[in-house]
């Protein structure tokens, strides 16, 4: 069925909503507790290392860590999703 046809259907497009939501959340809410701890650093030496690392991996992805978060296609995704 698609996302088309839940049109007045709100029960089962609250719930394709959460099945689409809760993985993407729990992704976030991971890269941000990790991204706070890293920048958080107090150390010279580790926020040397920080800083290092993240311009390595800018250079070699050519995006930040989370990147993935900017480029997400919620239309594909819901265009995609099995109901």
């Amino acid at each position: 069925m698609p996302p088309h046809r839940l049109r007045g259907d709100v029960p089962a497009a609250l719930q394709l909503y959460q099945r689409l939501r809760v993985p993407r959340a729990a992704a976030l809410l991971g890269d941000t507790r990790a991204g706070g701890e890293v920048s958080g650093l107090d150390s010279p030496f580790f926020i040397a290392v920080r800083n290092t690392l993240l311009r390595a991996f800018v250079g070699i992805t050519g995006g930040l860590p989370l990147g993935w978060l900017w480029s997400y296609d919620t239309e594909r995704v819901v265009r995609e999703a099995r109901l």
